[in-house]
């Protein structure tokens, strides 16, 4: 049943995916049901009991299969929850993808900042519009304007007050300066005649009145002329007023009309994303289809219930088979199943323990004869040595012994009686060159005949007695490292025979080998580098290793 169930859901689901492909719907279904089936199969059959046991476990097994049990259930049921519900998700689904767009839409103007552009764009048309009202405004309303008028008001007022004191001390001049003519009579001609008197009273306030009228007319003057400065400066400042009014005006419709353009440009971006999402949006797919049914469930109580329903029936099939198989009695076939399983553990037990004896056998055998063709090897080439020591040391010998005879037969000559050359002619003969003498020393166990000579062969090896059993398995500590470091020398056959630990842990591995041609030497590779050592001292309990270049050591002593 819930194979054919889950068959069904899987072609339903397979058939949305693959846009109506009934190959593809009937295949994956098929597979699907397989699955299933073969998941429950695996439910059901790997509860055993065990017979030794009075009381079976419950809990753990069902408990473990109820979380497999769950979601099972939960994707078998989902295709088919979505044909059911599909008017419903429909209409879920339109009103999702209208939210998802208004969204979208909304997003998009965050994102673009066209929101702001058009505040903007209401900001600079409200400048340019009150930048036009104050540059036509009266000189009253310009700020400063009637400061200065009315100090110009004030100078005006101060002025027409000098010009009035002015005025009367005109007339008292006048009427002073009438006074100082007198009528007089003259007996001589018997006539008479008019007198300015320039002295006295009269005259004196003559002189004192044209002087005052004299001094309010410059005040008058003074004083028109700041009145006309302040009319002209607050003249000048209206102008400019105005004047910065109608620039500010102008720059705020430029920056108008470029937010407008900007604007323009924004919404154009916008409707142009808004329609590909929309396109977009229009795919009705099994996800969204599925979201949509989650969505209607949250806002319809009835929905959610029997969506539930049908989830909890499917659950309930596919645990059923287990709570079965754990409440049913113990029988013969699982005991027959238990008794069985312990048989065969015990078999392969057994088996596998005979095949890792075998395997140490053949391991310690080739250890074996690794061991004995080594040492085969090593006394090949002890042997080999001891016979070139004796062929130099013969050589030597004979070198020794020809030199000898030489410098006796020029020591003899030298003491020979002289001989006139006119009477008996003497043949030339050359000196004896005495033969360079190879750098090798020479064997103590031969005697050459003629006294102690250090005489030695370059390049020839010192040959040192080396066991290379010493080496092996042993953990060989660095004496000059900073760190707890230590080495072991597998069989040299081996790969991988050398072992780096520090600090108790193994940090790589490497290989070292004898050199070919001279047991002194042994090469090291560790990282991919190789280095050549020639060995100096080595003990049951220390090595001693300096490396070709002469400047790098290794000391090392054994750990037991």
């Amino acid at each position: 049943m819930t194979c054919l169930f889950a068959a069904l859901a899987g072609g339903f689901a397979a058939f949305r995916f693959s846009d109506g492909n009934w190959i593809a719907t009937i295949v994956f279904g098929f597979v699907w049901g397989l699955l299933i089936f073969s998941i429950d199969r695996s439910m059901v059959v790997t509860l055993k009991k065990d017979p030794t046991k009075e009381k079976q476990s419950f809990w753990e097994p069902f408990l473990t299969r109820l979380v497999l049990a769950a979601l099972l259930a939960f994707m078998i049921s989902i295709p088919l929850e979505i044909k059911i519900f599909e008017k419903v998700i429909n209409i879920q689904l339109d009103e999702d993808i209208q939210n998802s767009i208004s969204n979208y839409g909304s997003k998009l103007k965050d994102n673009t900042g066209i929101e702001g552009v058009a505040k903007e764009e209401e900001k600079q048309e409200i400048i340019a519009k009150e930048a036009s009202e104050k540059a036509n405004a009266a000189n009253s309303s310009i700020p400063g304007w009637r400061s200065l008028h009315d100090e110009a008001l004030i100078f005006g007022k101060s002025e027409i007050d000098a010009l009035k004191y002015a005025s009367q001390a005109r007339i008292e001049k006048e009427r002073a300066l009438a006074k100082t003519y007198v009528q007089k009579y003259n007996p001589e001609t018997n006539q008479t005649y008019i007198h300015q008197e320039r002295r006295g009273r009269n005259w004196n306030t003559y002189l004192a009145k044209r002087n005052e009228e004299a001094q309010f007319k410059r005040e008058a003057r003074d004083w028109g002329a700041k009145k006309n400065k302040k009319a002209a400066e607050a003249d000048a400042l209206a102008e400019d007023y105005r004047a910065n009014q109608k620039k500010l005006g102008e720059s705020a419709e430029e920056r108008k009309k470029r937010e407008t353009a900007r604007k323009d440009s924004l919404q154009d971006v916008i409707k142009k994303e808004k329609a590909e999402y929309e396109k977009k949006q229009k795919d009705r797919g099994f996800v969204r289809q599925y979201v949509a049914m989650e969505n209607a469930a949250k806002s319809d109580a009835g929905v959610w219930f029997f969506l539930w329903v049908i989830r909890i029936l499917f659950f309930t099939i596919e645990i059923l088979p287990t709570i079965v198989k754990l409440k049913t009695p113990l029988g013969d076939y699982d005991r027959k199943l238990f008794y069985h399983e312990k048989s065969f553990a015990l078999s392969l037990a057994n088996n596998l323990e005979v095949l890792r004896q075998k395997e140490k056998i053949r391991f310690d055998n080739e250890i074996a004869i690794a061991k004995q063709v080594e040492k085969e090897r090593y006394d090949q080439e002890i042997s080999l040595n001891k016979d070139i020591l004796q062929e130099i040391a013969t050589k030597q010998q004979d070198i020794a012994k020809r030199t000898l005879k030489e410098w006796h037969k020029n020591e003899k000559a030298k003491l020979a009686p002289k001989v006139s050359i006119a009477q008996t002619p003497i043949t030339a003969k050359p000196d004896v060159i005495l033969p360079v003498v190879p750098n090798v020393p020479v064997s103590p166990s031969f005697d050459t005949g003629i006294p102690s000579t250090s005489h030695t062969i370059p390049n020839m090896p010192i040959v040192t007695q080396i066991e290379p059993s010493v080496l092996l398995r042993k953990q060989w500590r660095h004496l000059d490292a900073k760190q707890n470091e230590m080495y072991i020398f597998y069989n040299p056959n081996e790969p991988n025979n050398l072992h780096k630990i520090v600090e108790g842990k193994l940090k790589e591995k490497g290989e070292w080998l004898f050199d070919a041609l001279d047991k002194n030497f042994i090469t090291i590779d560790l990282s991919g580098k190789a280095d050549k050592y020639k060995i100096t001292s080595l003990t049951e309990n220390n090595l001693s290793l300096v490396h070709t270049n002469g400047i790098k050591r290794l000391e090392m002593s054994a750990v037991n």
